[in-house]
């Protein structure tokens, strides 16, 4: 998570899951607050050109050949996140 402004900030999710052909599908959507108003980013697929979700949010903006980009710093919840998913069964 990163923080913005005093209200605002930035949530970078991965999300991997496996597809119905029995392999492995990853996206990278994003949520943010900025002025209180709730902004999502979810991966885009236009023919074979795939951008991120994440893209000049949670990385800088990708070039024409993005490789994997450097994610801005911020706090990683991965493991809060994990143990409130556990609480929850």
């Amino acid at each position: 998570m990163q923080k913005m402004g005093p209200d605002d900030f930035v949530v970078c999710l991965e999300i991997g899951a496996q597809n119905s052909a029995g392999g492995m599908t990853v996206s990278h959507p994003a949520v943010s607050t900025f002025q209180g108003k709730e902004h999502w980013r979810e991966d885009i697929r236009i023919g074979d050109v795939e951008t991120s979700g994440w893209d000049g949010v949670c990385t800088k903006p990708s070039t024409p050949f993005p490789l994997h980009q450097p994610v801005f710093p911020g706090t990683d919840v991965t493991d809060k996140v994990k143990q409130a998913l556990k609480a929850e069964k």
